[in-house]
């Protein structure tokens, strides 16, 4: 495990680099007002494909020891494939025709779910433990539009290295993940059988609401600001879920209950300290927005801070839901997520009304409150056990 996890954590860092520049980049390229309309297209989409996962994205994780893997993959895989057409020609019609908002509109949907089918291929390798291949294909995903962007050094330029990252997401997910399909199995069976996973995943995609609800409450402009800091999760979260990607598949493959204790401990004592440094880092946040972004997006700084703060919280989360996802997900941990998501989501709404700081506050109580069930159900859970 060692020697995957370095692997995919020196992956994972380069890939986390590039995204900053990609990112920051593309905020650059469109302004505040045009990047916050990107950025709220982007968070429906991933609404939207979360509707749809049937909880087989996590499910992946474990394709090495799942007998019914390559039904559920081929399955999931059609279903993407469908929304990869389907999302981007909704957003034209939901922006009324073509115009520069649905090119806007088209890319970030390209790009959302192309992403999301090269994010699904990285899961798959790295539960059949090919993280040399997994962060290949990521580090490749990151360096193609970064590449464009800094040969093309416009809107249009922006918007098609974006585009162009979901289209090479969606080619390296057909080519590799395309040998393990097989007859595919019913939805409504997955879903029966994931249901638990879907809860807990969807409560996750579903605080990808926040940027649209800032900007719907204060506009385009603080919504952009907002989103601009909120995307620096990108790079944190590209390491967080490194760790869970090997974690689970080697947690639910060890059938020794004092093993896996054992191997869940040494990785939660890591966890630990990467969220104890990125606490003690978070002071720094509006910093790195102004450097990254430029000084129109200083505003944000508030929220950047926020940022660092909750992503140290979801990484120990993250670690604690590892091990549910590796060998069962109690009933009460998605309801408990779904309930703190949404009470979240109301709060940053009401007090986005109080400015981004008001936004960031809420951010942070969100993240707190979702933590919270994740880690109390993981300690309950250990307490019966023990009993």
């Amino acid at each position: 495990m060692i020697k995957r996890f370095s692997i995919s954590v020196g992956g994972r860092i380069v890939a986390a680099i590039l995204q900053i520049f990609v990112v920051a980049l593309t905020a650059r390229s469109l302004g505040v007002e045009e990047f916050g309309i990107f950025a709220s297209v982007s968070s429906i989409a991933l609404v939207t494909l979360a509707l749809f996962d049937l909880g087989a994205g996590i499910r992946v994780l474990r394709i090495s020891t799942d007998p019914d893997g390559g039904g559920t993959l081929a399955t999931l895989a059609i279903l993407r494939l469908i929304l990869f057409v389907t999302i981007p020609i909704a957003a034209i019609a939901i922006v009324g025709g073509w115009s520069a908002n649905a090119l806007l509109a088209i890319a970030a949907c390209v790009y959302v779910v192309g992403e999301s089918l090269g994010d699904l291929l990285v899961g798959i390798l790295q539960g059949m433990k090919r993280s040399g291949v997994a962060m290949t294909t990521l580090v490749l995903r990151r360096a193609l539009p970064l590449a464009i962007m800094l040969i093309w050094s416009s809107p249009l330029g922006a918007l098609t290295a974006v585009a162009s990252a979901g289209v090479l997401g969606l080619a390296t997910f057909v080519a590799l993940s395309a040998p393990l399909w097989k007859r595919p199995r019913s939805p409504l069976r997955i879903l029966r059988e994931n249901w638990s996973l879907v809860a807990s995943g969807g409560a996750a995609n579903l605080a990808q609401l926040d940027v649209p609800l800032v900007t719907l409450v204060a506009g385009a402009e603080v919504g952009g600001l907002y989103a601009a800091a909120v995307r620096l999760f990108n790079p944190i979260n590209l390491l967080i879920s490194t760790l869970m990607q090997i974690v689970v598949p080697e947690l639910s493959s060890i059938s020794e209950p004092d093993h896996r204790m054992s191997v869940f401990v040494k990785a939660r004592r890591a966890v630990i300290i990467f969220a104890l440094t990125l606490a003690a880092a978070s002071p720094l946040a509006p910093l790195a927005l102004s450097i990254f972004y430029g000084s129109e997006f200083s505003g944000g700084g508030p929220a950047a801070v926020a940022v660092f703060l909750s992503a140290a919280v979801s990484a120990v989360a993250q670690l604690y839901l590892s091990w549910f996802y590796a060998i069962g997900v109690p009933t009460r941990v998605p309801i408990g997520m779904l309930i703190a998501t949404i009470a979240g989501l109301a709060l940053i709404t009401a007090l986005t009304n109080l400015g981004i700081t008001g936004s960031a506050i809420g951010l942070f109580t969100m993240h707190c409150s979702a933590a919270g069930v994740i880690v109390l159900s993981w300690h309950a859970m250990r307490g019966k056990q023990v009993k």
